[in-house]
């Protein structure tokens, strides 16, 4: 038969599959785990905890057929966070993981150091927040007892790869996150260890996302039962190994994953980048392309706090009618007209990332008057968030990047009304994928085209990856739309000045 073990480290969980090599999941499992706050801005996590749920769950789904069976392994999981390892491969502090703020302090001193435009022209990004060296930076500064024990560096999903392996290297769309790259040469920069003081040595050989890591190791066996000798794939960074994962491969394919944040991703021919800083760039997982990443903060976020806080009727109704309360309210927003009878929703609700990089921006709803319902309410979240997934599509095009097809993935794609609000917001008719799964589902294919099932990665995309029927878009609506996200993004220009002035007094 023939299958493939594949791993998404995720932020808050451990996503486990098992499929086979035409694409059929056979075993899945979920572990969640949480993340630790000794203070405020502070988010870690322990490596034991994901290594754990690592072997839980392979111990769940490696039945007895299924072990003899495993031709590969994917791992693939959470940009940007840090794991600092010493000589003897122990971890030497809980990991800092992406969405932790105190590298932020550090960024000054990068540019500095190194100049805009220069570290612009060598990682395809200004410094960012939350990238691996500045937090690398941060623990030299305050934690330098650790700093000086630390003799390798990795990522979360890396981990997982080495204590399969026993292997220290990094494939390249995690090197593109750690900002250590040369993103356009794909080669690790020397220039930015040296101006930045730092060891070039805490960093492994780089690795082409679907080349073979290492083999699983005896010790490997022992703790999770997994077959000794299996290859382990080098994997990558969750979004764009999700974009492998839905399908897009080519230049002009794009995927918009609707979880907590709202992603868009494209592979593009050569490196793209912007100087607003709107998008990351970073090396792509398909090998000699560059992926580009906008990142919508609070897109799934704001249809849960509407749930959360204004929906306790629909709530009850599904209670009573053994429904989803998504679905409760889905029937109610389908009531209202395209455009929510001019009700705008902006849906800043922890900042903005793409493309207003204002971390101070704030929720807003425009235009209520006594007409508008609860279901207008529902409905204007559904589209406020769509708009601000359409200011990222539009940023890609102004990169002179043309799409040509659109794949929605994650909890929002499973909703048609707001796959349909999405397509008529685009203007474009948007697909899903059947075993949405995700990274895990990428990394299984970059797994089956590492290991030899297929002998190019677009030939195991087009066996493995199902899409439905696409949904079609309405012209009328997408008129309407396109009227109202101009109002949508004059109004985030005339509240700017505002929310500077709510943090000056908060603060």
């Amino acid at each position: 038969m023939g299958c493939i073990l594949s791993f998404d480290v995720g932020t808050t969980g451990l996503k486990t599959i098992v499929i086979s090599q035409e694409g059929r999941i056979l075993k899945h499992c979920n572990i969640e785990y949480g993340i630790v706050q000794e203070q405020e801005g502070f988010a870690e996590q322990d490596p034991a905890v994901w290594w754990d749920a690592a072997v839980k769950s392979m111990r769940f789904v490696l039945t007895g057929e299924i072990r003899k069976e495993i031709r590969a392994i994917g791992v693939s999981g959470q940009f940007q966070s840090l794991v600092m390892l010493d000589q003897n491969f122990n971890p030497l502090r809980k990991a800092i993981l992406w969405c932790d703020h105190r590298g932020e302090e550090m960024l000054p001193e990068i540019t500095n150091k190194v100049g805009g435009e220069n570290l612009f022209s060598i990682t395809a990004n200004p410094a960012l927040s939350g990238s691996s060296v500045s937090f690398l930076l941060w623990v030299k500064k305050y934690e330098p007892h650790i700093y000086e024990q630390c003799r390798h560096i990795m990522l979360p999903h890396e981990y997982i790869r080495f204590r399969l392996t026993g292997e220290c290297v990094t494939d390249v769309t995690s090197a593109s996150s750690m900002q250590l790259l040369n993103v356009p040469e794909r080669s690790w920069s020397r220039e930015l260890f040296r101006k930045l003081n730092l060891d070039d040595k805490i960093t492994g050989p780089l690795l082409e996302c679907g080349e073979i890591a290492g083999r699983t190791t005896a010790r490997a066996r022992q703790e999770t039962g997994i077959p000794q000798g299996i290859p382990v794939i080098a994997g990558g960074g969750d979004s764009v190994v999700s974009a492998v994962g839905t399908g897009v491969i080519r230049e002009g394919s794009c995927f918009t994953s609707i979880g907590t944040s709202g992603i868009i991703c494209t592979n593009t021919d050569r490196i793209r980048t912007d100087r607003k800083g709107r998008v990351n760039t970073y090396c792509s997982a398909v090998p000699g392309k560059w992926a580009v990443i906008t990142c919508s903060i609070t897109s799934g976020f704001a249809l849960k706090w509407m749930k959360e806080n204004f929906c306790g009727i629909e709530m009850e109704a599904a209670r009573n009618n053994h429904t989803d309360v998504y679905d409760e309210m889905n029937r109610e927003a389908s009531q209202i007209a395209a455009g929510s009878e001019g009700l705008l929703f902006l849906p800043y609700l922890m900042g903005d990332r793409t493309p207003h990089l204002n971390p101070d921006a704030k929720g807003v709803f425009l235009g209520a008057s006594s007409r508008h319902t609860r279901s207008h309410f529902i409905r204007s979240v559904m589209e406020g968030a769509a708009y601000s997934l359409m200011d990222g599509i539009s940023v890609l095009r102004e990169l002179d990047i043309v799409l040509d097809d659109y794949v929605l993935c994650g909890g929002g794609a499973k909703g048609n009304l707001w796959r349909g609000i999405i397509a008529d917001i685009y203007g474009h008719a948007v697909s899903t994928v059947q075993n949405d799964s995700g990274a895990a589902m990428g990394a299984a294919v970059l797994a089956a085209y590492g290991c030899g099932l297929y002998t190019t990665l677009e030939e195991a995309a087009g066996h493995m990856v199902k899409r439905n029927e696409a949904n079609g878009f309405n012209q009328k609506n997408h008129e309407t739309y396109m009227r109202y996200w101009d109002v949508y993004r004059d109004a985030y220009v005339r509240l700017e000045d505002i929310f500077r002035k709510l943090k000056e007094i908060n603060d």
